[in-house]
């Protein structure tokens, strides 16, 4: 019952709404609002903040965005103000096995494999309705290919922002100062590589390869990149 009023919550704007304002009045988060210039998104460990935390670096208050919500409701207010939409995405496997490291350092106390079942059908659910619902959506996707001169001069050129040197030293210097806040967290937090969580990752990722509904995760992920 808990678990799907929580489902409901999650998508329901309405609802949503009433909660974020109870649970996250004051915090650093915020809702989508008209005065945006986008809403950037994305299943939890995707790469959220390195993406959040770029264009805030690189182009500071140019840029107005809510993010790091990580629930289908947001992106229907989104929708509904006729916001540009970015959605970031990694490989099902990349993203649910570091998440599953994640909830367990918080506390969750479900077993590793009921744990993978609840967040890769979130998963599904998640970004086959933004495949399905938003066709508009822009998708970031994260891999060893993700050029960030490329998604900036893609930001800087939609937006209207000014780049009179180009964005390949500043980002030199945004990774220095990103990989060296990150290695001030514990590994299950980090958001660099880590030899530790790798093996940790590893042994997640071939129980969820397992799963029955890893498949479907895999034919989504393989359909959204076929529209990019």
């Amino acid at each position: 019952m808990i678990i799907k009023l929580k489902q409901l919550f999650k998508k329901n704007p309405f609802l949503y709404k009433i909660w974020f304002y109870v649970k996250m009045a004051g915090g650093k988060l915020f809702l989508p609002q008209k005065t945006h210039d986008f809403f950037l998104d994305g299943f939890e460990r995707s790469g959220n903040s390195y993406l959040v935390q770029l264009l805030d670096y690189v182009f500071g208050k140019k840029l107005k965005f809510s993010h790091h919500l990580h629930n289908i409701a947001p992106i229907k207010i989104a929708m509904a103000l006729n916001l540009d939409i970015w959605i970031a995405i990694r490989k099902p496997q990349k993203s649910i096995a570091s998440f599953v490291i994640m909830r367990k350092f918080y506390g969750n106390t479900n077993g590793t494999d009921k744990l993978i079942d609840l967040i890769l059908n979130d998963w599904i659910e998640y970004y086959d309705f933004v495949k399905s619902k938003c066709p508009n959506a822009k998708f970031i996707v994260i891999d060893d290919q993700f050029n960030d001169t490329l998604f900036l001069s893609k930001i800087s050129s939609i937006y209207n922002l000014e780049n009179t040197k180009g964005f390949k030293e500043t980002i030199a210097d945004f990774k220095i100062s990103y990989e060296r806040l990150n290695k001030k967290k514990s590994f299950e937090r980090t958001n660099i590589p880590n030899a530790k969580r790798d093996i940790e990752k590893s042994k997640i990722e071939k129980k969820l390869k397992n799963n029955k509904n890893f498949d479907r995760a895999t034919e989504i992920y393989n359909q959204i990149n076929e529209q990019i």
